[in-house]
């Protein structure tokens, strides 16, 4: 063999080399994005919850569910150090979602049950392109349609505000000009008393529920659902709880439908590696009390049938039209 024939040899060895290292490569990239297995990591166990784990099992059947409770970080540790799959995270709550970027796992996590502001608050000083959510609290464009749909006429909308929630007032302002509402917003500190931010905004026709938990809580909502309706205001919730103890109406989604949605959101991510930019939920029902509706005297709660499926559709092309860009 000649030194001509070792070159050949030695080329040929280098590119059947190189080849096994591009097809090695390409095919952990093509199998990198289909999560394993699934893991829940819950900070509640609350009978919502509990039912909302049930439906993701059913949603993701076709995967391997693990459930975790935030609090056991002995367990999480373990999940994080020894298992040599793909997992995909799904964080139920605020603490859940706290606990797993503070480990600074580098698999996809998707935030639920957490609202728009605690999310960019809790990822405030982390940029993390593997985290994204879908949102508890409704989209506020498509609360504000609800307004216009339920009224069909010029009315004041008030929202309250803290410096939790301050940021969106722009976005609120831009809402409620799109949607050719008049918007009224105050201010609102810890250490205020809600009496007065409520008669502050007596004159509105509509309380408008951002959530908040400096303003809507466990101890002050039922002060609130009373003196707006002393106001002769509706109030605009943002859950079907809200609506079932006195607002008006909200749109929501079900726990079915988020399964459904965090379902295909993973199917997606499994064929091309990209999570979502986080979002409102996309699927949703309206939710009215109908006792509330007739003391303020609405009554076209019918034509909500026809006209929240159209905002669904606009809804759904609008993201389309995001995702496709």
């Amino acid at each position: 063999m000649d030194i001509t024939d070792k070159k050949f040899i030695r080329r040929l060895v280098y590119l059947c080399l190189f080849s096994l290292v591009i097809y090695m490569n390409v095919n952990q990239v093509a199998h990198a994005q289909t999560p394993d297995s699934v893991i829940v990591v819950t900070d509640r166990s609350s009978g919502a919850v509990a039912k909302f784990v049930e439906k993701l099992k059913v949603s993701l059947k076709n995967y391997r569910i693990k459930i975790i409770d935030s609090v056991d970080i002995t367990a999480i540790a373990d999940v994080i150090k020894y298992t040599n799959d793909r997992p995909f995270y799904i964080t139920v709550g605020n603490n859940a979602l706290q606990t797993l970027v503070a480990k600074k796992i580098t698999t996809p996590i998707l935030a639920t049950f957490i609202s728009e502001s605690s999310y960019r608050t809790i990822l405030n000083n982390h940029n993390r392109k593997n985290i994204t959510a879908i949102f508890s609290d409704p989209d506020p464009d498509y609360q504000m349609k609800l307004i216009k749909s339920l009224y069909k006429k010029p009315v004041k909308v008030a929202v309250i505000l803290s410096e939790s929630t301050r940021k969106k007032q722009p976005l609120l302002q831009q809402l409620a000009k799109k949607n050719d509402l008049d918007i009224k917003i105050i201010n609102y500190n810890s250490s205020d008393n809600i009496y007065k931010a409520l008669n502050n905004i007596s004159n509105a026709d509509i309380l408008l529920a951002i959530p908040d938990d400096n303003i809507y809580n466990h101890d002050s909502i039922r002060t609130i659902i009373l003196t707006t309706y002393r106001h002769n205001q509706a109030l605009i919730g943002f859950s079907s709880g809200m609506v079932k103890a006195g607002a008006l109406a909200t749109i929501a989604a079900e726990l079915e439908d988020i399964a459904d949605e965090i379902s295909i959101l993973i199917s997606n991510y499994s064929k091309n590696g990209k999570l979502p930019a986080a979002r409102y939920y996309r699927y949703f029902t309206v939710k009215i009390n109908q006792h509330v509706a007739r003391s303020f005297n609405v009554r076209n709660t019918d034509s909500l049938k026809q006209i929240i499926p159209s905002i669904a559709e606009q809804m759904i092309t609008s993201l389309e039209t995001q995702q496709a860009r």
